[in-house]
């Protein structure tokens, strides 16, 4: 089966497979929550380069966003530039603009542009930070918001 699946499929194959199932529902504070993110974000990233190799590899195809709810209880996401050499935010002034949000997660989105099929082409998944009816409720609408502007574009 592996050797069927593309060269993305499997590097997300291999990331979901380290992941931790079990969700310590601790509050973490804005900057161990962007540490967080930016780790996860660049496994995702190493795994793809590795098994796409340079030549093939567009940072661009894979995006990670940080879902939090800010302070008036309104769910959002920042999305993680593909590169931290030139970050759009300073780092503190980001960390700052976040404090006292709830950080509930990473929502993932991939590009295959070797899939087979065109509904496989875009993959959105989530890592969950905190367990709860009300976290899986924003990280999902999150999630289905991403995949619409996806559709949209």
């Amino acid at each position: 089966m592996e050797s069927k699946l593309t060269a993305v499929a499997r590097a997300r194959r291999r990331f979901r497979a380290g992941r931790p199932t079990k969700i310590t529902n601790t509050l973490i504070t804005p900057a161990e929550a962007l540490r967080r993110a930016v780790v996860e974000y660049s496994k995702l990233q190493d795994l793809v380069l590795d098994e796409k190799g340079e030549k093939d590899f567009d940072a661009n195809d894979t995006r990670a966003g940080l879902v939090y709810v800010a302070p008036d209880g309104m769910a959002q996401t920042y999305w993680l530039p593909t590169s931290w050499k030139n970050p759009p935010k300073p780092y503190v002034a980001l960390i700052t603009e976040l404090s006292g949000s709830v950080f509930l997660g990473v929502v993932f989105h991939q590009l295959d542009r070797d899939a087979a099929k065109p509904e496989s082409k875009h993959t959105f998944w989530v890592l969950q930070f905190v367990a709860g009816p009300l976290a899986h409720k924003h990280l999902r609408e999150e999630r289905d918001k991403a995949r619409l502007i996806c559709e949209l574009n």
